[in-house]
């Protein structure tokens, strides 16, 4: 990845016409479906990139001016969250899971709990994304976190995020 690409992810400034799948499988001949050059609104997933950026910054191989804070390198902090068994359900998979953890702001959490609220729409960064003021609210208020480690005896995920976000 060049340097372009990397400041421009960390810069929210992403025109593209790629698009995340419509649904899940893809037909084969969705995959050759070309879409309108855009902008793509990729808010939720910033904190994580911006942690993960500034905690490997000294491993890339180019240097470039970054639109984030040179001091968020210091406070990028380790979290651990522990499950209790409750709170997670196996369905006969590995006790292994692959998830995504997502934290929002309070304000925003009304729109979670509404009956058939489908979060993944409102996670969208294009024009099928829930364009609602609640949809909108989310997507600028929440953190996706996809890095992270799980620890199966002790049912818990560590992940790192700069504590600002937090």
């Amino acid at each position: 990845m060049g340097e372009y690409s990397l400041v421009t992810l960390l810069a929210n400034r992403v025109k593209t016409a790629v698009r995340p799948p419509r649904r899940y499988p893809l037909k084969i001949a969705e995959l050759r479906t070309e879409f309108a050059l855009g902008w793509v609104d990729l808010s939720p997933f910033m904190p994580e990139l911006r942690s993960l950026t500034a905690l490997w910054l000294s491993e890339l191989p180019f240097g470039f001016a970054l639109p984030i804070q040179a001091s968020i390198v210091a406070q990028v902090k380790r979290y651990r969250i522990k499950f209790d068994n409750e709170q997670l359900e196996w369905h006969g998979e590995t006790k292994s899971p692959a998830f995504t953890l997502i934290f929002c702001r309070e304000t925003v959490m009304p729109s979670l709990i509404q009956p058939h609220k489908d979060i993944r729409s409102m996670l969208l960064p294009d024009e099928k994304r829930d364009k609602s003021a609640s949809g909108t609210a989310f997507r600028k208020n929440s953190a996706v976190i996809s890095t992270w480690e799980w620890d199966y005896n002790e049912k818990s995920a560590t992940f790192w995020l700069d504590k600002l976000t937090m």
